[in-house]
């Protein structure tokens, strides 16, 4: 009985459900930060060409 209850607990449920939510948010992150530096890159390798000419 004391496993089953220990298996079911409401606050460890939560304690997973917040873990899971944060390693999203830092994800989104991560994610939307490469693809902020990947769309300036070819602004830089451009700005660099005319600076050479």
């Amino acid at each position: 009985m004391g496993l089953l209850v220990k298996e079911f607990n409401v606050y460890r449920w939560a304690g997973s459900m917040s873990q899971d939510a944060a390693h999203l948010c830092r994800r989104e992150r991560i994610v939307a930060r490469i693809h902020s530096q990947k769309r300036a890159q070819p602004r830089r390798v451009v700005e660099e060409r005319l600076s050479l000419a």
